[in-house]
């Protein structure tokens, strides 16, 4: 008798969230990137340079964060894509628990550059929690099969 992957509906419900995350944050890293040969060759409207000067947005942080955010988008797109086909599938349980793993090293290693370049606040704290929300739920899903897994094959 096959048995059921207990972790398919935790992958499922986050592997759609993070597809759409990933799209989001995709889309929005490259269009960022078209506003920076926008702000490189002065082209960019008057009204949008002056907010970004005020802000202390240069070219290369701006171009820095369009980078980080596709690459964010893709590995949360492909993530979430592995969650919703392998979710249900306790062999590749391993998979799955790789790409969570990933996924929060991600946020992880933005939390960093990002305390490097503006500092800890409770608000980036707060930040960091609600980013690690999804990541962590797939995370415990892809556990709950690799576990069940293991019993399976009896590791």
């Amino acid at each position: 008798m096959k048995q059921k992957a207990p972790g398919r509906t935790l992958l499922l419900v986050t592997g759609i969230i993070n597809v759409v995350i990933g799209l989001i944050n995709t889309a929005s890293g490259l269009i960022n990137l078209s506003t920076v040969s926008q702000l490189r060759n002065g082209t960019l409207d008057a009204a949008m340079q002056q907010l970004y000067d005020s802000m202390g947005i240069t070219a290369d942080t701006l171009q820095f964060s369009a980078v980080i955010a596709s690459v964010q988008g893709v590995i949360f797109l492909i993530a979430g894509i592995i969650g919703i086909v392998f979710g249900n599938q306790l062999k590749r349980s391993m998979i799955c628990f790789g790409a969570g793993i990933v996924q929060i090293a991600m946020i992880l290693i933005i939390a960093g550059i990002n305390a490097a370049m503006g500092g800890f606040s409770v608000l980036t704290i707060i930040s960091i929690v609600i980013s690690l929300i999804v990541p962590v739920l797939y995370f415990w899903g892809a556990v709950k099969n690799r576990q069940a897994d293991q019993e399976n094959t009896g590791n």
